[in-house]
């Protein structure tokens, strides 16, 4: 029977040999187990230390170890081997990520046999990866990697793709051949290599290359000044997953880490619209931290297998390289809320914010504990932003599921009351005031369920301005924003209110702050900004924003903003490329027309700038 205190769990291992270590010691005893000795003492140990790692045990000619991260275990099996290379023993290794059962004293199972096959086909001085880590490395670390191709594995059923690690191009065989040509006798060697190592040692340890695995970002290429405030980037999790459906839990934590740190007033942190664009591309620490302006990059994966998630988390300064904080967390897929809240805290902590009591409580809302419920409301989170009619149709009836799995979860109705107040404000029913009705409903009962959760406060001030009861819009805006202070598309939903109540001035101030706080925004933050200049007549900061815009955005919004171009461009008397643009408009949308136009201005406050607007657009030539 199985002993209480096994566990199973996903780990990187790091195995590694002495190269012809039988020839060694039939040449020589004593200097060979000597050479092995201080190698062991003064270079593996430390640095194994150093990285976080732990050595499982010795097996006489090398070690077995596990880390952490991957992350960890390459950049230290890459550290080791450049101070060995003054030891006149060769060294294999090898790092894997997979399943291992740990009995307290000892590792087993599959991953460590993988990591075993794979290291004895790297070379002496080498360093051999199975796939599952080249993926999770690549675009992480600055090394060269060689596809070696698939290797049958025993008692694997699939073959295994295996990489040769290249600190420079063959670096490895050259060190290697090197010691070949110019190998002294090991009794002298090893004579030598003892003060040699030891003061290798001694640099290594002052020098700790594995705390700098990045390239440090450089502040004169940052895009925006650094923030005064601990400034944060939340990456999107790899989904290391056999199964691609299993993107939504990865993007879900994520996302969820991102609300949970946005909450907390002493933190600058960048927002999803921002990071997410980074989601599926090669993109370094360095390069996420100059173009969002910040100093800190959280990145992590998720790699779901039966009843287990394993989440890696890692935490990088972007400005020195270093790593700040990294851990390793295997749980059931239920308690992933609990992951994500104590990744926050951890965040919090390495970073020196101190939380104030409420901001501590605030992290634990908005949690479902149906974690069905979770995934149908994140899978619906990513329908919906593509927006078109068809996905957010789909989108609700993943949110209706959601709110039927969980019917006391608030965040569940919040979201299906953003699905009538969509419709209405692209013009996609032809029941507004039904929709309204329905969205009213759906809000009032997620607040009157939580009254601490801002989103909810977001949503009904949106409501309220579509009703044209603009005090109260605004005044539910201001509750949401004192609830998350950093929470950008709430930020903005507060500026688009401001324009629909005719106070534009403010409204650029706010929408400016959420496109700062998310630097890949949505197309509807510029969109905003262009309806607060026209509203102020600010055309020639209007112009070349608006222009820029329709050069990268399409749709709906896009058609909205070459609405307003029509406008502006029919009051300053430059009919010409008024005409273009309305042509333009007409032939992308053949049904646009001014009672088309009408229904998207839909709680904006009556006011004799919005009859002007209707009527140019008449003298402009746009039909009704």
């Amino acid at each position: 029977m199985v002993g209480d205190n096994v566990t199973r769990r996903l780990a990187a291992i790091l195995v590694a040999d002495v190269a012809k270590y039988t020839q060694h010691m039939e040449a020589d005893t004593d200097a060979t187990v000597s050479a092995w000795q201080v190698a062991r003492e003064n270079i593996v140990e430390p640095a194994i230390g150093a990285h976080q790692g732990r050595i499982v045990k010795l097996t006489g000619d090398g070690f077995l170890a596990e880390f952490p991260t991957v992350q960890e275990a390459v950049t230290c099996a890459v550290a080791m081997q450049d101070v060995l290379a003054e030891n006149p023993l060769d060294f294999r290794m090898s790092v894997h990520l997979g399943d291992i059962v740990d009995d307290g004293h000892d590792i087993h199972g599959e991953g460590v046999n993988i990591a075993a096959r794979i290291e004895a086909l790297a070379d002496p001085g080498g360093i051999c990866v199975s796939g599952d880590v080249y993926n999770q490395v690549r675009n992480q670390l600055d090394y060269g990697f060689e596809d070696l191709g698939e290797h049958e594995v025993k008692h694997v059923s699939a073959p295994l793709r295996v990489y040769r690690l290249l600190r420079q191009p063959d670096a490895a065989l050259e060190t290697a051949e090197a010691k070949q040509d110019d190998r002294r006798s090991l009794i002298v060697a090893a004579a030598a290599a003892g003060l040699v190592i030891v003061a290798a040692a001694v640099g290594l340890a002052l020098w700790q290359p594995w705390s700098r695995s990045v390239e440090p970002a450089r502040p004169d290429r940052m895009a925006f000044e650094l923030p005064e405030k601990p400034s944060v980037a939340v990456l999107p999790f790899d989904n290391l997953s056999a199964d691609p459906e299993q993107d939504y839990l990865a993007d879900g934590l994520a996302e969820n880490i991102i609300t949970a740190l946005s909450r907390i007033e002493e933190m600058f942190v960048i927002a999803r619209t921002s990071t997410f664009t980074y989601k599926g591309k090669s993109v370094k620490v360095q390069q996420v931290a100059e173009e969002q302006g910040v100093r800190f990059v959280l990145e992590g994966s998720v790699q779901k297998a039966a009843d287990r998630v394993r989440i890696t988390v890692q935490l990088v300064d972007g400005i020195t390289g270093h790593h700040v904080w990294a851990e390793v967390y295997d749980r059931e897929p239920k308690d992933i809320f609990a992951v994500q809240d104590e990744i926050a805290l951890n965040v919090a902590a390495a970073l020196q914010v101190e939380l104030t009591e409420g901001e501590h409580a605030r992290l634990w809302r908005d949690s479902t504990k149906s974690f069905e419920a979770w995934s149908y409301l994140k899978r619906g989170d990513g329908l919906y932003r593509r927006y078109t009619r068809e996905d957010l149709a789909e989108a609700a009836r993943m949110w209706a599921k959601a709110a039927a799995l969980d019917p006391d979860w608030p965040i569940a109705r919040v979201a299906l009351a953003w699905v009538p107040v969509t419709e209405i404000q692209h013009g996609w029913t032809e029941d507004p005031e039904g929709a309204l009705v329905r969205a009213t409903e759906l809000a009032e009962k997620a607040l009157a369920m939580d009254e601490s959760i801002p989103d909810s406060y977001a949503l009904l001030g949106r409501i309220h301005a579509l009703k044209g009861d603009y005090e109260a819009a605004l005044a539910l805006g201001d509750k949401a924003l004192a609830l998350n202070p950093n929470h950008s598309m709430n930020l903005a939903i507060a500026a688009d209110n401001m324009t629909r109540s005719g106070i534009p001035e403010k409204s650029i101030g706010l929408i400016r702050k959420a496109m700062r706080r998310s630097p890949f925004y949505p197309p509807w933050y510029p969109a905003v900004l262009i309806r607060g200049y026209l509203m102020l007549g600010r055309y020639d900061e209007l112009i070349p924003l608006a222009e820029t815009f329709l050069t990268r955005n399409s749709g709906s919004i896009a058609k909205r903003v070459r609405t307003d171009l029509v406008f502006v461009y029919t009051e300053l008397g430059r009919k010409e490329e008024a005409r273009a643009q309305l042509a333009e408009l007409l032939e992308l949308h053949p049904d646009h027309g001014v009672g088309r136009v009408k229904a998207t201005l839909t709680g904006f406050r009556d006011q004799p700038l919005w009859r002007r607007y209707f009527d140019v657009l008449r003298q402009a030539g746009m039909p009704e």
